[in-house]
């Protein structure tokens, strides 16, 4: 990826900020690994019971996939030509990165002892 096309990249302060929150929360959830029971509560999806339950390296799964979603689009806006497109793709990369962010803390605050 060229650096120019970055430079024009549409609403670049929500695509920095959507690539800072997700590497804060990964980080953060790194961390707090010790203060975590050994099995929490990520996919609520499925029914519940056990199988909602993952091993605590769990936690990184909302803000992982949150950050391949981000990087997804990068990869997008630089083959879209439409500015609208481009700047709903950032913008949708910003919320699903505070929406993954927001489920990490509410999950570490549900289950966690801090």
């Amino acid at each position: 990826m060229e650096f120019n096309k970055l430079k024009k990249l549409p609403l670049k302060g929500y695509f920095n900020a959507s690539l800072i929150i997700n590497f804060l929360i990964i980080l953060f959830s790194l961390l707090i690994q010790k203060r975590l029971p050994p099995q929490i509560p990520i996919l609520y999806g499925l029914p519940q019971g056990e199988v909602q339950l993952l091993p605590p390296i769990g936690i990184l799964i909302p803000s992982v996939s949150s950050l391949i979603f981000v990087l997804l689009n990068l990869f997008l806006i630089n083959i879209i030509k439409n500015e609208f497109i481009k700047k709903t793709l950032v913008i949708a990369g910003f919320l699903i990165a505070v929406f993954a962010s927001i489920t990490v803390v509410k999950i570490i605050f549900l289950v966690g002892q801090i």
